[in-house]
């Protein structure tokens, strides 16, 4: 019954001057005219890979920012480390400012003392995939809020 429909609406357009729908016959895929089947399957691959391709990037990204936290935090714990033992002496204080580094898994990379503040600098590598792009730098600086009448250079 449906071919017969089919096909009178065929010529009914050929006498009107139209195609009418595509002849089934003579193409077999689906209708699809120019050798385009299958052109749906690329394209939504296509938009697969980019799909990952971004995940992947925001994926990176994250994992740099991570990495730069976890170094900014180990330069403030290493400063405050620093800062509680600066009456220990500059050498006792750094000591405790890179027993803090280590443990954080970070590098201490200069330590000093500007009156009772203590500045810090921790180097860090990137983890997994972030590994051998870049060094982290990490500055902190700490210190006491008042001075309780043992302050140096008053």
């Amino acid at each position: 019954m449906r071919n017969v429909v089919t096909r009178r609406r065929r010529e009914a357009a050929r006498r009107k001057g139209g195609a009418g729908p595509p002849d089934r016959a003579a193409n077999p895929v689906g209708g699809v005219a120019n050798g385009e089947a299958g052109m749906a399957t690329v394209w939504a691959a296509g938009a697969v890979v980019a799909m990952l391709l971004v995940g992947c990037l925001v994926w990176l990204f994250g994992g740099a920012v991570v990495a730069r936290r976890h170094a900014a935090n180990a330069a403030d714990l290493a400063a405050l480390a620093a800062a509680g033992h600066v009456h220990s002496g500059p050498a006792v204080a750094c000591a405790s400012a890179q027993r803090i580094a280590d443990r954080m898994e970070v590098r201490l990379g200069d330590c000093a003392f500007e009156q009772w503040d203590a500045l810090v600098v921790v180097e860090s590598e990137g983890k997994g995939m972030l590994a051998g792009f870049a060094t982290i730098t990490a500055k902190a600086r700490a210190g006491p809020v008042e001075c309780a009448g043992v302050c140096v250079g008053e």
